[in-house]
C-alpha cells in the first residue's frame, strides 16, 4: 500500500527547501492528472540524495505548489516507468484540504444480521473481489517522507485554504 519513509532532520528540510526556492517556476492549469498547481523540476545534477534507495535510481524530482483550488485527480503512476514514488512535504502554510489519499482493494464480508432481520444491500453492477474503492487519507508532517508503489490508486484533496508544497521523487 504505502509506507512512512520517517521525517528528515531539520538540516535536510532547510537543504530542500533552499532548493526548492532557487528554481524557476512553472504555472500548471492542467498537467496530465496535477490541476492549479506551480511546478518546479529539479535538475538532476542537484537531485536530493538523502532521498535514494539501495535498489533503485531517482529517475526525476519536482516540487508541486499546491495553492487554493488545486488537486490531484485519482490516478496510479506509469508502471513501465515508474517503480516507486516518494513524497515529501516541505511546507504546509495554514493548510485546509490537500491531503494524500491512497485507496485501499475491498472484499466483500458477511455482515452480521440485525435481530430485525432487515439488511439493506443494494448495488449496480456486478461486485468485484479487490476494487480498489476504499479512500484513505495520509496525514503527514513537514519533513515527512511517504512512499508506495506504481500501483497505488492515489490523488490529493482540494485545497481550501493555505498552501502546500511537496517534493515528488520518481523511481526507476
Amino acid at each position: 500500500m504505502y509506507n512512512n519513509e520517517g521525517m528528515f532532520s531539520k538540516d535536510i528540510q532547510k537543504k530542500i527547501s533552499d532548493l526548492y526556492y532557487s528554481l524557476d517556476s512553472l504555472s500548471i492549469k492542467r498537467y496530465y492528472n496535477l490541476f492549479y498547481c506551480t511546478k518546479r523540476d529539479v535538475p538532476p545534477q542537484q537531485h536530493i540524495k538523502e532521498l535514494e534507495c539501495d535498489d533503485l535510481k531517482i529517475s526525476s524530482q519536482y516540487f508541486l505548489d499546491y495553492e487554493i483550488g488545486a488537486f490531484t485527480r485519482v490516478h496510479s503512476d506509469n508502471n513501465d516507468l515508474v517503480k516507486k514514488t516518494s513524497i515529501t512535504l516541505v511546507e504546509a502554510n495554514d493548510l485546509e484540504g490537500g491531503e494524500i489519499i491512497v485507496y485501499e482493494p475491498h472484499y466483500k464480508s458477511d455482515m452480521e444480521v440485525p435481530e430485525d432481520g432487515t439488511v439493506i444491500n443494494r448495488y449496480s453492477g456486478d461486485y468485484v473481489p479487490g476494487e480498489t474503492i476504499i479512500p484513505i487519507v495520509v496525514k503527514q508532517e513537514v519533513g515527512e517522507t511517504i512512499a508506495y508503489g506504481p500501483n497505488v490508486l492515489h490523488s490529493v484533496s482540494k485545497v481550501l485554504k493555505g498552501n502546500r508544497v511537496v517534493l515528488v521523487t520518481w523511481y526507476e
